[in-house]
């Protein structure tokens, strides 16, 4: 009859893997750069004449970045019978 082998018990100290690891996500929590802030979601639209000179858009776009408002879209041109974003006219 065979005689069953005993089975060392190993113990293995898990104390320095939890540091490392802790110690990874420190490093990598404090050399992170977080994507900052934007403008407010809301999209400033300046509806202007195609026609309109230069200058008055030189004017605008000073208040513009005083307002903190950097980005901004310049509409010349409605839709067609679509309004504003193509939404219908409101008929009262």
């Amino acid at each position: 009859m065979l005689k069953k082998k005993r089975r060392i018990g190993i113990s293995i100290d898990m104390t320095p893997m939890v540091d490392v690891a802790f110690l990874l996500l420190i490093f990598f929590m404090t050399t992170t750069q977080f994507k900052p802030p934007e403008n407010p979601a809301a999209r400033i639209i300046v509806k202007m004449d195609k026609d309109a000179p230069y200058g008055v858009m030189a004017d605008i776009m000073p208040a513009l970045q005083t307002a903190n408002a950097p980005r901004f879209n310049v509409q010349t041109e409605l839709a067609q019978n679509g309004g504003l974003f193509g939404a219908k006219p409101h008929k009262p």
